[in-house]
């Protein structure tokens, strides 16, 4: 048996939702000194989820990728210097916040490396290649399809108003839409309703993040998460259990739905005008 690491390059052009698109796999062994890279060649998929992206550009750097990897793997002496696969990606592609990101190395063992390379790109890169071209909403989508009509009035009274939150780590953490009424109310559009499992997931634990952090803050506030939800129970449920039971004394975290908000929304004008 022969070991391997893998990596998949992702296109991630919204950082804040977090979705993804896998578009590469590049694949090392040590023991042969086996290096494979291979990108999509078309950009319906991508298109499908993303529909305003630049495929031309973008098509263009996967290309010059697959032929920069591509030219190491021809040359014995560039290979035979390579010890990890991190030494090739990130040659290429350094961790940054680009839409263009390598996931954490992987590993594997297999009995033929080239084998497990097509299985790999088969199962992680194109098995997905013709999905429902499903149209997904942004955070900024559920703020203006779901949720903008019911604060009109605070817009027009000019009481909705973005605002910095400083934490204790001396980090500032901004909130365009913000109500103060004794204390700071924000208001912060978030979907959750994504296009797979992993996708859901990963935002959750952005967002526990996030939280830990505005924990740390001094400032007394409510932050209400203007969400759209998934249609899965269960996903549902693991988002109320790791975001909607966070709050403390000085700290209110809600959970809102659609339906919800015109409820608070009455609720914080009473608030303003007392």
């Amino acid at each position: 048996m022969k070991q391997y690491s893998y990596q998949i390059l992702r296109y991630i052009p919204d950082q804040v939702t977090g979705e993804f698109v896998n578009v590469g796999l590049v694949l090392f062994s040590p023991d042969t000194k086996y290096l494979n890279v291979q990108m999509l060649e078309k950009s319906g998929r991508i298109k499908a989820v993303f529909p305003a992206v630049n495929s031309r550009i973008l098509m263009g750097r996967l290309a010059a990728f697959t032929k920069a990897i591509q030219n190491i793997s021809s040359d014995e002496k560039s290979l035979n210097l390579i010890k990890k696969i991190e030494e090739v990606t990130k040659t290429f592609l350094a961790p940054d916040d680009s839409a263009l990101q390598f996931s954490p190395v992987e590993a594997g063992i297999d009995i033929n490396i080239k084998n497990a390379f097509s299985y790999l790109y088969g199962r992680l890169i194109t098995k997905y290649e013709t999905p429902e071209p499903t149209k997904y909403l942004t955070d900024s989508d559920v703020w203006r399809n779901e949720y903008k009509t019911y604060f009109k009035e605070f817009e027009a009274r000019k009481l909705l108003v973005s605002h910095k939150v400083k934490t204790k780590g001396k980090v500032e953490i901004s909130f365009d839409y913000a109500i103060k009424n004794g204390k700071w109310n924000y208001l912060e559009p978030v979907t959750f309703d994504l296009s797979n499992k992993s996708n859901i997931t990963d935002k959750v634990f952005r967002w526990m993040g996030k939280l830990e952090e505005l924990g740390q803050s001094d400032e007394s506030f409510n932050l209400y998460l203007l969400s759209k939800m998934p249609e899965d129970d269960d996903l549902a449920a693991f988002i109320y259990e790791r975001l909607g039971n966070r709050s403390d004394e000085s700290h209110k975290i809600q959970i809102i739905k659609p339906e919800d908000a015109n409820k608070l929304a009455k609720q914080l004008m009473k608030d303003v005008n007392h």
